[in-house]
């Protein structure tokens, strides 16, 4: 099964336009939520089969946060070998 791994900054940006498409990829992809979150049961408290990935992303612009959260961002790319990586955050 093919991984596809969608990327937000925050859970609300995660919660009010991507709950949906997840819960519908689901069914035929290996989905991973990568964002900003102390929260692993969030996907699965609303009855989605997908992985979440605690990723220290700010909004706001800050480059050795900004690196840091790039460098992990990476390290989970190579590691997890996606098919699809999709980002909705600025």
């Amino acid at each position: 099964m093919k991984r596809i791994c969608l990327v937000v900054c925050n859970l609300y940006t995660a919660e009010v336009f991507l709950l949906d498409q997840i819960r519908a990829l689901t069914a035929h992809y290996d989905v991973t939520l990568a964002t900003n979150t102390e929260n692993p049961g969030f996907l699965a408290g609303r009855g989605i089969n997908a992985k979440l990935i605690h990723i220290p992303i700010e909004r706001k612009i800050d480059c050795k946060s900004d690196i840091r959260a790039l460098y992990r961002l990476y390290r989970i790319f190579r590691k997890q070998g996606f098919a699809l990586v999709h980002s909705v955050d600025p």
